[in-house]
């Protein structure tokens, strides 16, 4: 992950051990995939071939860990920075109030 964002300059580590929480929003996601695959197999196999769940299971984590590893410290920084477009950055620091009363 870079240092700093190439367009507006915003720092991604705001302080050491920012990202320990997105390890809690990375598990969520690994878990929301064991069960998808889980749910999947379900119709196809008996659960006295538990081999090839734990195979599909295990190889559906490990193909999709950098994916996961990146959507959760974009998750996590989202929780507590917002994105702002280059209009509002435009309007300037009452990007989020913009005054209505001007036509």
């Amino acid at each position: 992950m870079h240092g700093n964002c190439s367009r507006c300059g915003f720092n991604y580590q705001p302080e050491p051990g920012f990202y320990f929480g997105a390890g809690y929003v990375s598990y969520a996601l690994t878990t929301a995939i064991a069960i998808a695959v889980f749910v999947m197999l379900l119709p196809f196999f008996s659960w006295e071939e538990e081999w090839i769940y734990f195979t599909a299971i295990g190889g559906s984590i490990v193909l999709s860990f950098p994916v996961v590893f990146r959507l959760s410290r974009s998750i996590w920084m989202n929780f507590f920075f917002r994105y702002k477009s280059p209009e509002e950055r435009a309007l300037g620091e009452n990007a989020d109030f913009p005054d209505l009363r001007k036509g």
